[in-house]
């Protein structure tokens, strides 16, 4: 009997020290935690972030606090590195995350696992980036050398439907002619035009035939990135 008993503090001790590592929060290991991955949207435009929601959940699908999460933008874009799961917040993390394309056009997947739960336990989710669509053409098809011609070009978010305002659009006249100004406008969410101030294709003596102007919807970042194009064309005549 006295041997018994010198046997049975350890071995509640070796219970408690169990319980005690099987709480939420913390190296947990087992079968039944799940991660799902859920950005707000599945599709957005290049200049515009997406709210990324994730959730660490058990086999209850109760949702559980304290885990640190891994993130990685596997193809292009980018996502905060790390968040902490929460188990009260409707996001699933106890601070927001974005995905954020920088002015990158395609399907982009990101990630996420955490070295405190089992190895398997990972997610991974899509995102689509689409340019911008552009509502571009000049006043007239057809016009007189030494006049002006003037633009109209409304950028629409393919997502929303909406006119979309304050992104920088550069205008090239490709074969002769001139854009006046010369210089990135933006574009306005409300005007007619669909810019924050008039542009016009000027064409001077001897500039006749044919001529492709080209508007360019930019991301201006650390390199300047196409987010949407098109092209129409004029013709000039003496």
């Amino acid at each position: 009997m006295k041997k018994l008993l010198w046997f049975i503090p350890p071995l509640v001790l070796l219970i408690l020290s169990i319980i005690s590592c099987s709480g939420g929060g913390g190296n947990i290991s087992g079968p039944g935690y799940n991660i799902d991955l859920v950005p707000e949207d599945n599709q957005t435009v290049p200049n515009e972030i997406v709210q990324i929601n994730c959730f660490v959940t058990d086999n209850t699908g109760g949702q559980i606090g304290d885990i640190v999460l891994n993130f990685a933008a596997l193809d292009s874009g980018y996502i905060s590195p790390q968040r902490v799961s929460s188990a009260t917040d409707p996001t699933g993390l106890d601070t927001d995350l974005y995905f954020d394309p920088q002015g990158n056009i395609g399907i982009f997947r990101i990630t996420v696992s955490s070295l405190e739960l089992p190895s398997m336990v990972v997610d991974t989710a899509s995102i689509e980036v689409v340019p911008y669509d552009l509502e571009f053409y000049l006043q007239y098809d057809t016009m007189v050398v030494n006049t002006n011609n003037a633009i109209t070009c409304r950028l629409k978010n393919p997502v929303t439907g909406l006119q979309t305002g304050g992104i920088n659009v550069e205008f090239t006249a490709l074969d002769r002619g001139e854009i006046i100004p010369d210089v990135w406008i933006r574009s306005d969410a409300n005007a007619p035009t669909g810019l924050q101030s008039t542009v016009v294709f000027h064409a001077a003596y001897g500039d006749t035939g044919i001529s492709r102007v080209v508007a360019n919807a930019l991301y201006t970042g650390t390199v300047n990135k196409v987010i949407g194009t098109d092209t129409t064309s004029v013709n000039v005549i003496q």
